[in-house]
């Protein structure tokens, strides 16, 4: 033990200091290829707006047409 701050501060001194070792950089990511779009083989012959389903098509022709769903 120490009686004084002074002895111990000279103690320390006595010991190597040492560096904690610093991570390995990391290498940096390489873009992120873009993912294709999903299919969409049902397309309007008005506006070429294309959908996964014929359902969605269908619907989607009410707003061309006027009709109404009910």
């Amino acid at each position: 033990t120490f009686t004084q701050l002074a002895g111990l501060l000279g103690h320390q001194r006595s010991h190597p200091t040492t560096v904690p070792p610093h991570p390995a950089p990391e290498a940096p990511h390489p873009p992120a290829a873009p993912q294709p779009a999903p299919e969409r083989p049902y397309q309007c012959t008005e506006c070429g707006k294309a959908f996964k389903g014929s359902s969605g098509l269908r619907y989607h022709m009410r707003d061309h047409t006027g009709e109404r769903p009910y």
